[in-house]
């Protein structure tokens, strides 16, 4: 048996009662599939009629869209100067020239700094230098409003970081212990030369060998030389709280043929590892041009990423730079429990598949004050992966912007659940913030909150695109399907500045799944030209509140038609769920 559940939109005396039958009939059904004790939560949040949060800390005031004051939790900062931050155009000195107590070396003593992996054994006067001799820690990773060139910013030298002189260790000895950390230096005993020709890989190998015994061991590669290391993985498990200090670079071999008989779709990986940090303003170089063009030739179908960090758990990555890598710049696959923060990742806006992180099966992970500018996406999260969030951070030319998907892809079941992406800056790149899907595929992508962003000259600012299906990724055109990955509760917050399409808001999703609660609030998108923008809407349910420029195409007053099957009681709550969560 079946019958048609007409979902009204907009009318609020009415949303209430149609929340009030549906909990009536959702914990009949509960209680029959015998999950009682769960009734109790469910209604709760079904009849809560004010579920919408007012989470932005701007305010509309005389007509006037008001830009935010940079960090949501303001008053928990000791030091925020509310006189130089009285707008978001202040955004780069807020989080750029002004790091929270963590970076505030000057001001903590060497107990505490011990206490958040700031300190390396060396007396007060000799802790963090600036990766630019003479300079501070803000000044070097500040971007800039344009995002600045990679040499300022990146590359620390031979004087910047810690000077040789101050950590290594003797010839003879196998390692320093210096505060509470083993140090293993990978030039003496283990031989790397550091000269960029020579193969260093061995030495790496053995070095983090050696770490990987003892409590609080550190692989560290000393600033001032190139090394060159071959596709290699530095497996675990290891003891607790093993480090990786890069001080100088580490280059990635040229030749393609390097990968001979290896996986080819890696460089260095990092796995089986807990309570793991990898930082010291090194550079990882991937050195990618010739795989850029091969695969442009159509000659290679795969690239290798420049780091994966792979079934880890408690993972820092902080203060490391990458460069031109084949592929991906960094990799957190199948991670619980993690901290990206201050990477510094650049390749040319024309380089294919660059994307800057990419999370995959990851939960609990947060992304933070990063300035990234690659060929493909910024940040992009795909399957598996929950509790999510970027903040902070600067994505610039050529970037794809800040994505959850592609998922779905070949018929495949997707499920992304709690993102959020807040206080962030976008500036030329080539879509802003993006949820894409495939057709033909399943699942649910769910609970996802944009806000308080910058747009500077974006292409599609916003856009759901639940027919993708890029040239480069297919070789046969794509049908229309009826199955598809299921779109709802996404936030857009808080978001403005200028695009360079026609079309500033584009949500193009599936006739047979459509989106469901789309909420949009404060927007303020022009041209960047100085005109109007528009926004396009297909089978897009939702709200739209406050400031709407361009104006919403969100329907106000629709419903919604969805065939109810009374066959299966599992199948019918799971039906229901989807209409409660659907804004009425």
């Amino acid at each position: 048996m079946t019958f048609k559940a007409m979902i009204p939109h907009g009318n609020q005396s009415q949303a209430f009662k149609c929340r009030l039958i549906i909990a009536l009939i959702l914990a009949f059904s509960l209680a029959i599939c015998s999950h009682a004790r769960s009734v109790q939560r469910v209604l709760e949040s079904i009849l809560d009629p004010d579920d919408y949060e007012s989470s932005t800390i701007n305010h509309v005031e005389s007509g006037q869209f008001m830009k935010p004051t940079g960090f949501e939790a303001r008053d928990e900062i000791d030091h925020f100067d509310e006189e130089s931050a009285t707008s978001f155009g202040d955004f780069d000195t807020l989080f750029w020239h002004r790091f929270d107590e963590e970076l505030s070396v000057e001001e903590l003593s060497v107990e505490e700094l011990d206490s958040v992996g700031l300190y390396d054994g060396a007396s007060e006067e000799e802790i963090a230098p600036a990766p630019s001799a003479g300079s501070d820690w803000d000044e070097d990773l500040s971007p800039g409003s344009s995002g600045g060139s990679f040499d300022e910013e990146l590359a620390p030298g031979p004087s910047g970081g810690y000077t040789d002189a101050e950590f290594a260790p003797g010839p003879s000895a196998g390692y320093s212990q210096r505060a509470s950390r083993n140090r293993f230096d990978v030039r003496y005993p283990f031989g790397a030369k550091g000269d960029g020709i020579t193969n260093d890989t061995d030495a790496f190998l053995a070095a983090w060998k050696m770490a990987c015994t003892v409590t609080s061991g550190e692989v560290y590669i000393p600033s001032g030389f190139n090394f060159l290391v071959y596709p290699s993985t530095f497996t675990g498990p290891c003891k607790e709280d093993l480090h990786f200090s890069l001080k100088g670079n580490i280059l990635a071999p040229m030749e393609i043929s390097a990968w001979a008989g290896r996986n080819v779709g890696q460089w260095l990986v990092f796995e089986n590892l807990n309570n793991f940090t990898l930082s010291g303003g090194g550079t990882f170089n991937g050195r990618g041009q010739n795989w850029w063009a091969c695969k442009r030739n159509e000659t290679c179908q795969r690239a290798p990423n420049a780091v994966t960090i792979y079934k880890s758990s408690n993972v820092t990555a902080r203060y490391v730079n990458f460069l031109d890598s084949a592929q991906m710049h960094i990799n957190f696959q199948y991670v619980h429990s993690g901290h990206a923060k201050a990477l510094q990742i650049q390749a040319p806006w024309s380089s294919p598949n660059t994307d800057g992180i990419h999370i995959s099966g990851t939960t609990d992970f947060t992304i933070q004050k990063c300035n990234i500018s690659t060929g493909d996406d910024c940040v992009s999260i795909v399957s598996g992966s929950h509790n999510i969030e970027v903040q902070d951070t600067y994505c610039g030319k050529g970037c794809h912007g800040i994505s959850i998907g592609s998922l779905g892809a070949n018929g495949e079941h997707a499920n992304v659940t709690q993102v959020q992406v807040k206080n962030c800056q976008m500036e030329s790149t080539t879509n802003g913030l993006r949820v894409k899907t495939w057709q033909g595929g399943t699942g649910i992508a769910r609970n996802f909150e944009f806000r308080n962003i910058q747009l500077t000259n974006v292409s599609n600012p916003i856009i759901i695109d639940q027919y993708y299906c890029p040239p480069s990724q297919t070789r046969e055109a794509c049908t229309n399907q009826t199955d598809n990955v299921h779109i709802d509760l996404v936030k857009f917050t808080n978001i403005w500045g200028t695009s360079a399409s026609a079309v500033a808001v584009k949500l193009a999703c599936s006739e047979s799944v459509p989106c469901t609660n789309i909420r949009l609030k404060d927007i303020n998108i022009t041209r960047v030209n100085g005109g109007s923008a528009r926004s396009t809407c297909t089978d897009a349910f939702g709200t739209a509140q406050g400031i709407q420029i361009p104006p919403s195409c969100i329907p106000t007053n629709s419903s919604s038609s969805y065939t109810l099957s009374l066959a299966s009681p599992f199948k019918l709550l799971q039906q229901l769920w989807h209409i409660f969560y659907l804004e009425i």
